[in-house]
């Protein structure tokens, strides 16, 4: 995990510390790559925590070279980073509305069986393991509109 992670942190066992604090969790492609054993595949990651959290990520993603978009502590849900080799490296922040809010938001934003892969700071979780990398299955767990299975069917 932690050779995955240094394409994105200098020390990842300080992020995932800042992770375990924050209550933070990676979701969707990068968790589901890490099961897949599969690398290379995605270019960012999702990273779900808790409202009340994001100053205090954000300041440890700034100092580790990371850039938002917006300045409203609202908008920064977003960056952008240059890794050692000068590729793009970005970072998705979905926040949660409540104390529980990580893994709740998690869960909410789901499209499919195949999005419920969680790496906390010290496990990796897979919700449907036999159907997502057995049988190479996924199921929808909520309605979508065309944009969306258009996208899903193109694998983003």
């Amino acid at each position: 995990m932690n050779r995955l992670l240094k394409r994105y942190f200098r020390d990842p066992r300080e992020f995932r510390s800042i992770q375990a604090a924050c209550g933070a969790l990676i979701v969707d492609d990068f968790a589901r790559y890490l099961f897949a054993r599969q690398e290379g595949c995605y270019q960012y990651f999702e990273l779900y925590l808790n409202r009340q959290e994001l100053l205090r990520v954000r300041d440890y993603l700034i100092e580790e070279g990371y850039s938002f978009r917006g300045n409203e502590v609202e908008s920064c849900t977003s960056c952008t980073g240059i890794d050692e080799d000068g590729q793009r490296r970005g970072i998705l922040i979905n926040l949660g509305k409540s104390l529980a809010g990580s893994l709740a938001r998690a869960f909410e934003c789901a499209n499919t069986t195949a999005s419920f892969c969680i790496i906390s700071w010290e496990k990796a979780y897979c919700i449907f393991p036999s159907t997502t990398f057995l049988t190479h299955e996924a199921f929808l767990v909520r309605d979508v509109d065309d944009r969306q299975l258009e996208a899903a069917k193109r694998g983003e």
